[in-house]
């Protein structure tokens, strides 16, 4: 396990703009199951060696440990799709504090894009983070409702009522519209 992952080489292959070597080394340490100190340049590298989709965990990782640093990365990218999620997400739907806002995007981007839930399912959870544990949440409601077990359905569901009311209510209506 690496102790001091500041000496390690993958910071300079980030600096440096080397994005698959900086990749391979940071993807390389062995953190011991602590969270990543350089989640920032990773989620870097890995957006520009395998684009959006493979760089959505550590995106939503991102969120949760450092929402200002996820908050400046996303403009940066000039990434069309992802620059329209912002905005959209931009918008006074959730009932959260301004400052801890970036924090609950990846648990609202499974409400509008449902299809993201594998991939953010690769997120490492933080359980001291509401806004990672109901991401997780909402990962495990979405699979229910392909199982067909209404019973922990609702239990999962009152469950991210409790989490997240503006979740649970901006879920919820994305159920009675396609149940009309």
């Amino acid at each position: 396990m690496v102790r001091e992952p500041e000496s390690h080489a993958a910071p300079l292959r980030l600096l440096a703009g080397e994005w698959a070597a900086a990749r391979d080394a940071v993807e390389a340490i062995d953190y011991g199951g602590a969270s990543r100190p350089c989640t920032h340049g990773i989620t870097e590298a890995r957006y520009r060696t395998g684009g959006l989709d493979a760089a959505w965990p550590l995106l939503a990782e991102l969120a949760w440990l450092a929402p200002a640093r996820f908050a400046a990365l996303l403009p940066i990218r000039g990434d069309a799709s992802l620059d329209a999620l912002r905005r959209r997400f931009a918008t006074p739907i959730f009932r959260v504090p301004e400052r801890s806002t970036n924090t609950w995007l990846p648990a609202w981007l499974l409400v509008v894009k449902p299809a993201l839930a594998a991939r953010l399912r690769e997120a490492r959870v933080q359980r001291d983070q509401a806004a990672s544990r109901a991401t997780a949440l909402l990962g495990g409601i979405l699979r229910w409702e392909h199982e067909g077990d209404q019973h922990e359905l609702v239990g999962l569901r009152q469950h991210l009522s409790r989490l997240h009311a503006g979740l649970f209510d901006a879920y919820m209506a994305t159920r009675e519209a396609r149940h009309r």
